[in-house]
């Protein structure tokens, strides 16, 4: 493709490109690159998730206490008493040992790490899948836990 011809633009040097969103907005992105083949291939992967529509929505850039508090108040009025106090101490420990990262920062070494210290606490495996399991429901209304769950084993 002859430079310039694949859509991308650039601002002090990073390249960019405009897409328009599912509303029919014209947006811009940047590919926080200055290779224009990393860009390029940024744009391609991009466009393929918002056609199939699995791009991250805005929850990918919460951190985990914002998601675990947002999932609390989510789940008051559709969950038992009982349900909440269980999902609300399931959900501390993750934050625990990962930290406070972004949504959109874990990874599949993160969540093994996350096995190996639970597991090395004592933790049992039934447990630790329960917890697991009610993080990718989160993860899945970010649109973020497909990109996590071919690598995961439960």
């Amino acid at each position: 493709m002859p430079k310039g011809k694949d859509g991308l633009h650039t601002r002090r040097g990073v390249f960019g490109f405009r897409y328009q969103d599912s509303d029919g907005i014209w947006r811009e992105k940047s590919c926080c690159t200055y290779n224009r083949q990393e860009a390029r291939d940024f744009k391609k992967k991009f466009e393929s998730e918002l056609a199939s529509g699995t791009l991250p929505t805005e929850m990918a850039e919460w951190r985990l206490d914002r998601a675990e508090q947002w999932w609390i108040e989510f789940r008051k009025l559709r969950t038992s008493e009982n349900t909440q106090n269980s999902e609300r101490y399931r959900l501390q420990h993750f934050r625990q040992v990962l930290g406070n990262k972004r949504l959109a920062e874990i990874t599949n070494r993160n969540l093994d790490d996350y096995t190996t210290a639970r597991l090395a606490a004592g933790i049992g495996s039934h447990s630790i899948n329960k917890e697991i399991r009610l993080w990718s429901q989160i993860l899945r209304k970010a649109k973020l836990w497909r990109r996590l769950a071919d690598d995961y084993n439960r």
